[in-house]
C-alpha cells in the first residue's frame, strides 16, 4: 500500500527564536498570524503545531483559524499554479521531443537524398567517361584504318610499279571494267 508522507512543524519554528547566544531573538519579531504566514509558504508543510497562549500578541481563536485557513487556501492555489508549471514544463519537454524528433527526420532524409543525387553523380561521370573512352576507341581505329589504307595503297602501287608490265596492266585494267560492268 502505498501512503503519502506528510510532514508537519511547530509554529513555534517561524517565530523569531531568542536563546542564550542572542537575547535580543534572530530577525524580527514575528506574531503567531505571521509565523502560520510563513508556514503557509512551505511546500510539503502539512501539518502545524499550535500551541495556546499564541505569542507576539493577543488573538482569537476566530483569527488564528481565519488565517489559517486564508494559508490553506493560498497552499491550494499555489499547488494549483505549481501543477500548471509542471504541466506547461512536461508540455514543453514534450515539444522538445517532437522538435528533436522531427529535425533527426527532416537531418535523415536530408542525407538519404544527398546520398542519391551523389549516386547519381558519380552514375553520369562514369557514362561520361565510358562515352569519351568511346569516342577515343572509335578515333584512334578510325586513325589505324586511315593508316592502314595509306600504307596498304603505298606498298600496292610500289608493288605495281616494280611487277606489272605493260601487257600486264593492260589485262588488269580488262578485268577491272568487266568486274564493274557485272555490279551494274
Amino acid at each position: 500500500v502505498y501512503m503519502t508522507q506528510k510532514f508537519g512543524a511547530g509554529i513555534w519554528h517561524f517565530a523569531t527564536y531568542v536563546d542564550r547566544y542572542n537575547t535580543e531573538g534572530y530577525g524580527e519579531p514575528r506574531s503567531v498570524l505571521d509565523a502560520i504566514k510563513l508556514a503557509g509558504k512551505v511546500k510539503d508543510l502539512s501539518v502545524v503545531d499550535i500551541n495556546y497562549p499564541y505569542f507576539g500578541g493577543s488573538f482569537t481563536n476566530q483569527e488564528i483559524k481565519d488565517e489559517l485557513d486564508n494559508a490553506r487556501k493560498l497552499k491550494e492555489e499555489a499547488n494549483s499554479l505549481l501543477a500548471q508549471h509542471e504541466r506547461k514544463i512536461q508540455n514543453a519537454d514534450e515539444e522538445a521531443e517532437k522538435i528533436v524528433s522531427q529535425a533527426k527526420e527532416i537531418a535523415a532524409n536530408q542525407e538519404a537524398q544527398s546520398k542519391i543525387k551523389a549516386e547519381e553523380y558519380v552514375k553520369r561521370a562514369e557514362q561520361q567517361a565510358i562515352e569519351k573512352i568511346e569516342r577515343a576507341e572509335k578515333l584512334a581505329v578510325a586513325k589505324i584504318n586511315d593508316h592502314i589504307v595509306s600504307n596498304s595503297i603505298e606498298l600496292s602501287e610500289k608493288i605495281i610499279s616494280e611487277n606489272i608490265d605493260e601487257n600486264s596492266s593492260k589485262k588488269l585494267i580488262q578485268q577491272s571494267i568487266q568486274q564493274i560492268s557485272k555490279l551494274k
